[in-house]
């Protein structure tokens, strides 16, 4: 395996539920999309496909930006509890 691109959310951070997998022979990466096709991960069926080689490698994009996670769940239990003072 080269290279791992896991598709996240701009906003929250979050993965997306698909990512990218890049194997160094293409022999390899078919056997894997086989074999990983219909398994069933944390109650989720994956679904494994190779890319055909007139596509877009989606590596090729810029990965520069790193993400940060906002737990908005959080942010809004902290606006809810916040103490009203009275004058």
């Amino acid at each position: 395996m080269l290279a791992v691109k896991v598709a996240r959310s701009r906003k929250t951070a979050r993965s997306k539920g698909y990512a990218f997998i890049q194997f160094k022979y293409p022999e390899v990466a078919t056997i894997v999309s086989q074999t990983m096709n219909g398994y069933m991960l944390m109650g989720k069926i994956l679904v494994a496909n190779t890319l055909p080689t007139n596509q877009k490698n989606p590596f090729t994009f810029s990965t520069s930006k790193q993400f940060k996670f906002v737990n908005w769940k959080r942010i809004f239990m902290k606006e809810k509890n916040k103490v009203k003072t009275v004058e």
